[in-house]
């Protein structure tokens, strides 16, 4: 989820076309009275805050998976001074406007279609007691969820500005993350698919090799994403693996995105260094340094293979 390297320019659309202010609301149930018990109730409640251009606390809220880049880390930096006039609009009215940036005004065309937004950065406020939101925020992308902010729109505009490579290389950078492999499971339904789709179309009408089978390997992983209530186990084993050899700026939080498997009876275990009487769990195949599997959609999912591996008792 984090990178302040990737550029996310040619993914935005046109802000000039959005009316309104907008804000992060919080729940008229959310206790204001401090951090400390905004924090809980968010914690409890994930989905009391949200961003949108007008308060409906009921219709139902589409996350937003990213990672943040220069322009996200320089909002931070920005509002770190600016949290306690952001608690006392909470206290008065349980909403606060969001500061005009360039990383805010990016959201507009996304709320416009949505209409409520859930943005880990403006909907966890980065103060004290942060981590307990984080730890449970996984919840909110076993609904709608918008991937890496693309479009239809911005797809074309890469391709015709000749930056479809670039735009490649900020997807597949946002895929490798770690928390991302958390937000992309099938419990998720994706609702820009079709942005996705497009770019690989795109790709294989350049005659592009690298943009074809960089297009490919996305839609192949993100078919996944058909929000059905219960993750199949096919898929679960492929973000396993997606999150082992992910990339994490803080090793600590591998553990929250790693799946369990304690329902099927397979252990993890360092490659090569599990106790005697295990073997490789039977949904995978090994070539070399890579693990192949197929998801649920019968499709082959091939990850690398160097850090931990599944393993059942022979």
């Amino acid at each position: 989820m984090f990178s302040c390297k990737s550029r996310q320019a040619v993914q935005a659309s046109d802000p000039s076309t959005m009316a309104g202010k907008l804000k992060v609301f919080l729940n008229t149930n959310v206790d204001v009275s401090s951090w400390k018990t905004i924090m809980r109730d968010l914690r409890d409640h994930p989905r009391w805050s949200y961003v949108a251009f007008a308060r409906d606390d009921e219709a139902p809220l589409t996350a937003l998976s990213y990672r943040w880049d220069g322009p996200a880390f320089d909002f931070a930096k920005i509002m770190s001074t600016r949290w306690d006039s952001v608690l006392r609009d909470f206290q008065a009215k349980h909403e606060t406007e969001i500061l005009d940036h360039v990383h805010s005004e990016r959201l507009k065309p996304h709320v416009a279609k949505h209409k409520k937004l859930w943005v880990d950065q403006h909907c966890i406020p980065q103060v004290e007691g942060r981590m307990g939101c984080i730890e449970v925020a996984g919840q909110l992308y076993h609904g709608p969820v918008i991937a890496a902010w693309l479009t239809t729109e911005a797809v074309d505009k890469a391709f015709a500005a000749g930056r479809a490579h670039e735009l490649l290389g900020e997807l597949e950078g946002w895929l490798g993350r770690g928390w991302v492999q958390q937000e992309v499971t099938a419990r998720g339904k994706l609702v820009n698919l079709d942005a996705f789709e497009h770019f690989f179309k795109m790709g294989k009408r350049s005659r592009d090799a690298r943009l074809t089978s960089g297009g490919e390997s996305l839609c192949l992983l993100l078919r996944r994403m058909k929000g059905e209530k219960v993750e199949p186990i096919q898929d679960r084993i492929v973000r396993f693996y997606a999150v082992n050899e992910a990339d994490f700026t803080v090793e600590e939080d591998r553990g929250f995105n790693i799946p369990s498997f304690a329902d099927m009876g397979y252990e993890a275990f360092d490659i090569g260094k599990q106790p005697a009487g295990y073997k490789l769990q039977p949904e995978i195949r090994v070539h070399g340094e890579r693990v192949a599997m197929v998801d649920a959609n019968g499709n082959t999912i091939a990850k690398w293979f160097r850090r931990k591996a599944l393993y059942t008792r022979a």
